[in-house]
């Protein structure tokens, strides 16, 4: 699809249209470090300028709520979803989380501890509360061979002791640890675009595929229209370039499509 053609479908009926996007590789470059990540300047207030005008702004992350606040907090009017919709803050700041969720929170613990002790060099911990995550971003040559077969190999490990309350995700240099329960990024989209006749989606990971699954759903229940966003880099994944509408080219290029919908 055209850039102009998909703003102008985005544009048309602005307040029957969610806008929806990931954060990392999205709203702000990848960085080796996780909590270095910082969106590009400009992002609020064009996240903000949106809400304004959009039936529907939300950011949809892995990312957990605390860190969303942090860098996005402060903007009105906007969605934020974090841990792929297991935590939600709502436009009016009230929150919520799913209770099967926090059932694991202790188990988790358990596993950041084990795998914190035992990680090989290469290998990051990030401990995210309701699951962590194991990076090998930043690592080279054979220690990012053995931090990438070790982090998977500890993945199984944590979803066995899970007993089918975790699943293990891959993503861009990392495997995560998280509860089994729902449908990740594609509930979120389905529950705030349900009310919408269009919507949007913009993800970079393999776990945006399930967002673009979300759109897929209300365009065969409701008939709306859906526009389905990759953001570009080396490292995006070929089935989510596949099941794009709109190719755009690193964060800078979904800060364009942005700027444009609010022009």
């Amino acid at each position: 699809m055209a850039f102009d053609d998909a703003v102008s479908i985005l544009a048309d009926e602005p307040g029957s249209t969610g806008v929806l996007t990931d954060f990392d590789g999205t709203l702000a470059p990848v960085v080796t470090r996780p909590e270095d990540a910082r969106p590009l300047p400009g992002t609020r207030r064009l996240l903000g300028a949106l809400a304004r005008r959009f039936g529907v702004v939300a950011v949809v992350s892995g990312r957990p709520m605390a860190f969303l606040e942090e860098q996005l907090g402060d903007v009105a009017g906007i969605h934020l979803a974090g841990h792929y919709g297991l935590e939600r803050r709502m436009p009016d700041g009230s929150q919520r989380i799913d209770e099967r969720a926090a059932a694991t929170v202790d188990l988790v613990a358990t596993l950041v501890s084990e795998a914190s002790g035992a990680a090989p060099a290469g290998l990051r911990v990030e401990d995210k509360y309701l699951s962590f995550a194991l990076h090998w971003r930043g690592a080279a040559g054979d220690t990012e061979d053995q931090a990438s077969r070790w982090a998977r190999a500890f993945a199984q490990h944590a979803v066995r002791n899970g007993k089918g309350g975790l699943e293990a995700v891959a993503g861009k240099r990392v495997v995560e640890v998280r509860p089994a329960v729902g449908g990740g990024k594609g509930d979120v989209v389905r529950d705030l675009c349900a009310p919408m006749r269009r919507a949007c989606y913009a993800g970079d990971d393999a776990g945006d595929v399930a967002a673009f699954d979300g759109l897929d759903d209300l365009v065969a229940s409701r008939a709306i229209g859906a526009l389905r966003v990759a953001v570009a880099s080396d490292e995006v994944p070929q089935s989510l370039l596949e099941r794009a509408d709109l190719v755009v080219d690193g964060p800078e290029g979904l800060a364009g499509l942005f700027r444009r919908l609010v022009a």
